[in-house]
């Protein structure tokens, strides 16, 4: 997990001009990023360096400041998440074995890269990639975010999916996902997104395309509607 986050914090967007970019300046121009909650399973930073590299500050485990700062809720936990207060070295462990207390984050890969290799020999806070998605770092406040995340799903008004495929087994993010009167637009598998329609939700819901870069204008239409 350690050599996975060394790997992952070097992502950034491409010279500020990603779809990522594009969305955020959209969001931003029509005074709405601060109504914005951007929310990802993705270990990755790539939105957080998009919306800090157009000046706008972030907010990992709460709602944000109004025109303050934005909620970027990371449901998997993050490449630049780790253990705070907590002291181990030298260790080996198990599924089986779980390090609860508090989580800090870093955008510094100087920062990440230490807490990976040097100052302690616990990984950072992500979920296993595997059947519940279980998580031994901090998983208290990880599944906290999920139940936030779940209560502003319910509540929001608009809700855009962009390039994750319906997978029923993860209900903490499908099932919220299927019980929301909001409106969906979704991105992804066509196919996977019909089935998941056609059996798990009622509310309105449209296909708008297969890639971001296929979809991108669709969304800032129907958000401008």
């Amino acid at each position: 997990m350690s050599q996975m986050a060394i790997y992952m914090i070097q992502f950034r967007p491409h010279s500020g001009s990603s779809l990522y970019c594009r969305l955020i300046k959209y969001l931003h121009e029509h005074n709405l990023i601060y109504s914005t909650l951007f929310s990802t399973i993705n270990y990755d930073c790539i939105i957080e360096f998009s919306l800090l590299g157009q000046g706008i500050s972030i907010s990992y485990f709460d709602e944000g400041q109004e025109n303050k700062s934005v909620p970027v809720w990371k449901l998997h936990g993050s490449c630049n998440m780790f253990a705070k207060d907590i002291k181990a070295s030298g260790i080996l462990y198990s599924k089986d074995v779980v390090f609860e207390g508090g989580l800090e984050a870093s955008l510094d890969i100087g920062t990440v890269i230490e807490n990976c290799l040097a100052n302690q020999s616990l990984a950072p806070a992500m979920c296993l990639y595997m059947r519940g998605k279980p998580i031994q770092i901090s998983p208290f406040i990880i599944l906290h975010l999920q139940c936030l995340w779940a209560y502003q799903i319910f509540n929001c008004k608009k809700l855009f999916c962009i390039g994750v495929n319906p997978w029923p087994e993860d209900k903490h993010i499908w099932e919220p996902l299927s019980s929301t009167h909001a409106h969906i637009y979704f991105i992804g598998d066509h196919e996977k997104y019909d089935r998941w329609i056609s059996e798990k939700r009622n509310n309105p819901s449209e296909y708008i395309g297969s890639s971001f870069h296929e979809g991108i204008t669709l969304i800032e239409r129907s958000i401008n509607e």
